[in-house]
């Protein structure tokens, strides 16, 4: 019988040990949470030397995509002052990569707001406005971006000519559309654009002038774009398209049968192509069921 007691008590013991150690888990784990929170001291008195420094850090910790810890620190030091450029625009992209849209926009209005000669708020809050298929504003703000430029004498980015060049894409206003990627185009060499906008200019000018039908000189954007960039998925697809659309306008059956061999080689090279995304894939694979 003791025995039995003594089981008995091992047991109920054992068990108040477990609740105390769970209790004392879930302490643990909620100090730590509660803690993380309010560990950052939001100083308001540092020093411009002190605030560089710890712009410094929060971008390279941005560039690591941590962004909760880059904003950590823009947290730590923006109160000392809320008019600093950099901060401003760098939590901006901070919430935009963590999907905070609306801080975001609120911090890429306050980079415009503080220096209104710099380009780069205007275009990226415009891209998030494209990204998120809000294309009103996008195109408010990127006329805005131009007019304010061309006023003040300032050289105008290509990225920001593709943007306009997009969103008239996405309108149907064709020949707007053409006009924009070409003004893109005069502006590498001025602005030392970067290979992701040439890319973009270039095959914004092939799709306007695929829809405007003229087939020859879209053909010529579209493999200016493969010589830029041999393995670019996207130009290969939009090379086979253009041959697909030029086979439907032709009354030649000759050229008709050339077209839609060209088509379907320059869809192959674009599934086939490593880095190809699995929703450009699928629409190739559909384009080469339907012309087969």
């Amino acid at each position: 019988m003791s025995n039995t007691n003594t089981l008995y008590k091992l047991i109920q013991l054992y068990s108040i040990f477990k609740m105390i150690r769970k209790i004392i888990t879930i302490n643990i784990i909620i100090f730590l949470f509660v803690s993380n929170i309010y560990t950052i001291e939001e100083i308001t008195n540092a020093s411009e030397e002190y605030i560089e420094q710890t712009y410094i850090k929060a971008l390279e910790k941005y560039k690591m995509q941590k962004y909760e810890a880059s904003l950590d620190d823009i947290r730590h030091v923006i109160k000392s002052n809320m008019q600093n450029y950099k901060l401003r625009y760098l939590a901006a992209h901070n919430h935009w990569r963590l999907g905070n849209y609306e801080s975001a926009i609120l911090h890429f209005n306050e980079s415009i707001l503080i220096n209104k000669n710099e380009a780069g708020p205007y275009i990226d809050l415009s891209l998030l406005y494209l990204q998120n298929k809000n294309y009103k504003n996008s195109e408010k703000l990127a006329l805005a971006c131009q007019n304010n430029l061309e006023t003040n004498n300032i050289e105008i980015p290509s990225k920001l000519f593709n943007i306009l060049s997009r969103l008239n894409l996405y309108k149907g206003k064709y020949q707007e559309a053409l006009d924009y990627a070409q003004e893109a185009k005069a502006a590498f060499n001025r602005n030392k654009a970067g290979i992701k906008d040439k890319l973009e200019a270039i095959t914004l000018e092939a799709r306007a002038l695929l829809a405007l039908k003229n087939f020859e000189k879209a053909e010529l954007a579209a493999i200016w774009a493969i010589k830029l960039k041999e393995d670019n998925p996207y130009a290969y697809g939009l090379l086979g398209y253009i041959y697909e659309t030029w086979a439907k306008e032709t009354s030649s059956d000759e050229e008709k049968k050339d077209y839609l061999n060209k088509a379907k080689e320059n869809y192959e090279i674009c599934i086939n192509l490593p880095n190809v995304s699995e929703n450009l894939f699928s629409t190739i694979k559909n384009n080469l069921t339907r012309i087969n």
